[in-house]
């Protein structure tokens, strides 16, 4: 039972250790939303893919919607790329207005 609860939690776990770093860090002020605890599952078909929602994912797909003038919506990742493979699986026309580190 005790390695189920890990891997029912590993997203809010790796989220609230985000935001203490941030915090301990000084830069609260960073965007850390907490992500899906499925995975992304790709099939090859936009149909059978399966692409978890989640805050981070939501979060994403948004905030490059609002990204204009020809600039890219920058995203520095400290953990899986899952919630951007996540969003760009949603909403494909984004993918080339995110810059990925």
């Amino acid at each position: 039972m005790k390695d189920n609860y890990k891997l029912r939690n590993s997203a809010y776990t790796s989220w609230l250790l985000n935001r203490l770093t941030f915090e301990l860090l000084g830069k609260g002020n960073i965007s850390c939303m907490k992500g899906n605890e499925l995975p992304v599952s790709y099939k090859g078909s936009a149909h059978d893919n399966i692409m978890p929602s989640s805050e981070a994912v939501d979060f994403i797909i948004q905030r490059v919607k609002e990204t204009h003038d020809n600039r890219k919506f920058v995203i520095v990742s400290i953990s899986s790329l899952t919630n951007v493979a996540s969003a760009v699986m949603s909403k494909p026309d984004i993918a080339n207005n995110i810059a990925l580190y």
